[in-house]
């Protein structure tokens, strides 16, 4: 039994109408695709915050809050000193490797007046700025680190 399909000019229109449905819906799933891959990477928040005194035995102190805003767990390697001189020194967060942090949770680590003036052996250095860089060597900048460090050293 034959189907009528109409005329060649409303074939045509089909045609048009099917292929722009189908041009949206790969545009929409493109987007679907882009927006879950950028939401799904690894990312860190990293905040330094000065503390003056609280009492006359307590001391003045920088505390770096490091927050995993990622959607997956975060290996972080170390943290990273600038020195007054441009020199970049490390230290490892985490004695077995990496320090993970999964998604969502956080790690303080406070800083000390003496602890801006230290180095391996006999360096002394004195920081001026601070990253966070992770297994991948990605560093992260700390926010508020140089003025944090800089009213730390001034107190």
């Amino acid at each position: 039994m034959p189907v009528d399909l109409g005329t060649s000019e409303q074939i045509a229109r089909y045609a048009l109408v099917v292929s722009a449905a189908s041009f949206l819906v790969s545009f929409v799933s493109v987007g679907i695709a882009v927006y879950t891959a950028r939401r799904d990477k690894a990312a860190i928040r990293a905040t330094a915050t000065y503390y003056s005194y609280a009492s006359p035995t307590a001391q003045a102190k920088v505390v770096i809050r490091i927050v995993n805003v990622g959607r997956r767990p975060l290996g972080l390697q170390a943290l990273i000193g600038l020195t007054e001189t441009g020199d970049w020194v490390g230290w490892q967060l985490s004695k077995a490797g990496a320090l993970i942090l999964p998604e969502a949770n956080h790690h303080e680590i406070v800083w000390y007046k003496t602890d801006l003036r230290t180095g391996p052996g006999s360096g002394q250095w004195l920081f001026t700025d601070l990253r966070i860089e992770d297994v991948e060597g990605t560093r992260y900048r700390v926010k508020n680190a140089k003025k944090s460090l800089r009213r730390l050293l001034g107190s």
